[in-house]
């Protein structure tokens, strides 16, 4: 029973020292929604493909409530940035036991809905392109 008590403490300690709880480190917040939901994306992890203008970004999603889902989702977007469309490369759940599920199943292209966090993210990461473009 005391090693399941201090496990516990443990594992809410990690938690609460999470890239996604601070914003040292590469996660940047850069958007919550009107649910509380928090967004962060992974500074070091923007790669940017000139070839066919899309940027890529990991974004991580911390839930603001306790509920039947996951309390943390981290997904692969890439952005078309000149055509302002989304898809999501892949995404990991955390599972039981600290375990994690990754689906690498990549969704079609979409329109970036307006004031969503997509747009947010889309702002940020593909300002490196404006300007760049010299086909146009």
């Amino acid at each position: 029973m005391k090693k399941i008590i201090i496990l516990s403490v443990m594992l809410i300690g990690v938690f609460l020292v999470s890239p996604a709880a601070s914003q040292d480190g590469p996660w940047r917040q850069f958007y919550t929604n009107s649910a509380g939901n928090t967004f962060y994306y992974d500074q070091d992890s923007v790669s940017y493909n000139d070839s066919d203008y899309t940027a890529r970004a990991d974004v991580k999603v911390a839930a603001a409530r306790e509920g039947a889902g996951p309390r943390e989702l981290t997904m692969v977007v890439q952005i078309n940035c000149e055509k302002e469309w989304y898809r999501r490369l892949e995404w990991q759940v955390p599972g039981p036991e600290g375990s994690v599920r990754t689906v690498k199943n990549p969704s079609e292209w979409s329109r970036i809905p307006d004031r969503s966090h997509l747009e947010a993210l889309n702002n940020i990461i593909c300002k490196s392109f404006k300007g760049r473009r010299t086909d146009r």
